[in-house]
């Protein structure tokens, strides 16, 4: 069962992870598990909500991650690259021993449902959120903005594919909604395999900035470069696979 054991975590990521389509890296997923993880010791809990699940590579590891009892929100729109997206992901989830009791499959455009409903449905405010959709600007911009009204005081949220030369408008939104919104802060990029390949943005409220460096500090020290990202009003951590080499 989901959510037990860290091993299980670990073993999807080494053996898994690769045999569901999609994009997600191997230190992104490391990333991702250490930070559910810990904010579980720290008593942080609530749902965890993906918006652009795909097959469920990044789905699923959030799920294991995650504790038992916790909704799983999964928002797509299941129509790509065809309408049996939806049975492959729904298969995936089967594979790995999700319970699908706590999966709440929302269908259609993020854009089709609105932070108020998605709050009311979680019923407690989300503690991770990852980010993988319309890659437009405004798709960009309305999914920062639910997950930003649907997130808990000590939420993560993680952009996927910032800075990818194909989505230049993606790169341009996130920073837009950062200037806007000053109380939100990054605290560590997470590379692909180097900045340009596109990587994640960990967000935080900025309160948590220095909780959640520690946390990648203390536990995967060897994969932060020494050099830091400068976002103006404060540094980022910037992780990578073979950091200590760069």
């Amino acid at each position: 069962m989901e959510g037990i054991s860290r091993q299980t975590v670990r073993d999807y990521i080494a053996n898994g992870i690769s045999t569901i389509k999609g994009m997600s890296s191997t230190i992104s997923a490391q990333v991702v598990a250490l930070l559910i993880e810990a904010q579980t010791e720290s008593g942080i809990n609530g749902p965890v909500m993906e918006i652009g699940v795909f097959e469920g590579r990044m789905f699923v590891l959030m799920a294991l991650a995650s504790e038992p009892g916790e909704k799983l929100f999964a928002l797509d729109t299941f129509r790509h690259p065809d309408d049996h997206q939806i049975d492959r992901f729904r298969a995936n989830l089967d594979r790995f021993g999700i319970d699908k009791s706590r999966v709440i499959e929302k269908k259609g455009s993020s854009i089709d449902h609105g932070p108020w409903k998605l709050r009311q449905e979680m019923g407690v405010p989300a503690r991770f959120i990852h980010i993988d959709g319309d890659h437009s600007y405004n798709g960009v911009m309305h999914d920062l903005m639910i997950s930003h009204k649907c997130m808990s005081d000590s939420a993560i949220i993680c952009m996927d594919d910032v800075m990818h030369p194909y989505y230049p408008g993606l790169t341009l939104a996130v920073h837009d909604y950062l200037r806007a919104n000053p109380s939100l802060a990054v605290f560590a990029v997470v590379d692909r395999a180097s900045i340009v390949a596109a990587s994640k943005y960990m967000i935080c409220h900025r309160s948590k900035l220095e909780f959640y460096q520690a946390i990648i500090q203390d536990r995967i020290g060897n994969h932060i470069r020494h050099t830091q990202g400068d976002f103006m009003t404060n540094r980022a951590l910037i992780v990578m696979p073979d950091a200590q080499k760069r």
